[in-house]
């Protein structure tokens, strides 16, 4: 499986406030990666219309949040 098309969801207990912390690790050679929060629908991409707050991991720079 191609990491640019791998999509995992959690749909699970829902967070109203607090802290979340997780560990990921990431091989940014070959792009960059990213974290989706609050998203309408945990099983699918962001730019398939799937309203969310992307987190973006490239090597230079975190781009966050952006609305997709």
């Amino acid at each position: 499986m191609s990491a640019n098309r791998t999509t995992i969801g959690y749909r699970g207990q829902s967070f109203k406030e607090g802290l979340l912390t997780f560990k990921a690790s990431m091989n940014l050679n070959s792009g960059w990666q990213g974290f989706a929060i609050r998203s309408s629908d945990t099983q699918d991409y962001g730019w398939a219309g799937n309203v969310q707050y992307l987190l973006v991991v490239k090597q230079d720079v975190i781009e966050a949040p952006t609305v997709c």
